[in-house]
């Protein structure tokens, strides 16, 4: 019997916060359209993953794009990366 390998469903879906949407959109839109580029990036990477842990699930991570510190948490059961804060650090 041959084993048939599953392929990942495809990247996280990218959700925000209303804060996070609020914050992103107060960014000046180059800066903005970095990050919310690389953002899809990060998403597309994650959904790579065939398993995110409980616990993982319940970490908050930080990346830092163009100058923008961004936290964001996993979700899942919906396939979302969701990101909660952005702070610009300039």
């Amino acid at each position: 019997m041959s084993q048939h390998r599953k392929s990942p469903p495809g990247p996280y879906r990218l959700t925000y916060t209303p804060e996070a949407r609020e914050q992103c959109l107060r960014l000046p839109s180059r800066q903005r359209r970095t990050v919310e580029r690389a953002l899809a990036r990060l998403a597309g990477t994650v959904g790579l993953r065939q398993w995110v842990s409980p616990v993982e699930a319940q970490e908050e991570f930080q990346v830092c794009f163009s100058q923008t510190l961004i936290t964001y948490e996993l979700d899942p059961a919906l396939r979302s990366l969701v990101v909660k804060r952005l702070v610009s650090e300039d």
